[in-house]
């Protein structure tokens, strides 16, 4: 179907083809909407949207991405001060674990040991074996022995009593400890004052 169009001057024009509405609907339900053959793989659907990537994305996004990425992997807690409450009682606790149970001072370089206390808080930095040597021990020597005064000044009667013994490799010592009656604690009380080595030859006599 075509119709002739003329202007103001009664010029007129080609005839415009004019496709019917029917012919026109038929044609749209014909098309089938694809994207470039290059952008088809095999087994991937190409009505679906892919991922963007490094060569074809957006490099704004790409950026914040490999941020967000960076950052997640430097992430670390933020440690306790070397003052802070926290950093002190644990350390406190520590050397009270390796008097006790008479641990090595070593124990804080062992792998399986820094592990556990990673786990356990992440925030604590264990202090290295020279720290604990030099400083923590002898300070908590300070105050327990501060302590052990005051109950001393206290007590009415004290009594002493001395242990002379070899070691698995023949090397000798000698413990003094002091017992006394704690009134405020209402229990018998026993420290040990010093434990020296002995040289030469001692036997049970």
């Amino acid at each position: 179907m075509a119709c002739n169009e003329t202007d103001g001057l009664g010029m007129a024009h080609r005839p415009i083809p004019v496709e019917s509405p029917e012919h026109m609907k038929e044609v749209e339900e014909e098309e089938e909407i694809l994207p470039p053959a290059s952008n088809v793989q095999c087994g991937v659907d190409p009505l679906r949207p892919t991922p963007l990537s490094h060569e074809d994305g957006d490099p704004v996004a790409i950026n914040e991405m490999s941020a967000l990425s960076n950052t997640l992997t430097a992430w670390t807690p933020e440690m306790y001060g070397t003052t802070s409450p926290k950093k002190l009682e644990l350390d406190r606790a520590l050397i009270q674990m390796i008097s006790n149970d008479m641990q090595p001072i070593l124990i804080v370089e062992d792998d399986g040991f820094v592990n556990f206390c990673q786990v356990m808080n992440p925030k604590y930095l264990l202090p290295s074996r020279n720290v604990i040597s030099k400083t923590l021990i002898p300070a908590m020597f300070e105050e327990v022995e501060r302590k052990l005064g005051q109950k001393l000044v206290q007590a009415k009667w004290v009594c002493f009593t001395t242990d002379l013994w070899t070691s698995a490799n023949t090397t000798g010592f000698l413990a003094l400890t002091i017992h006394f009656w704690d009134h405020e604690a209402s229990a018998l009380q026993c420290f040990v004052l010093d434990c020296l080595r002995i040289w030469g030859r001692h036997t049970a006599d």
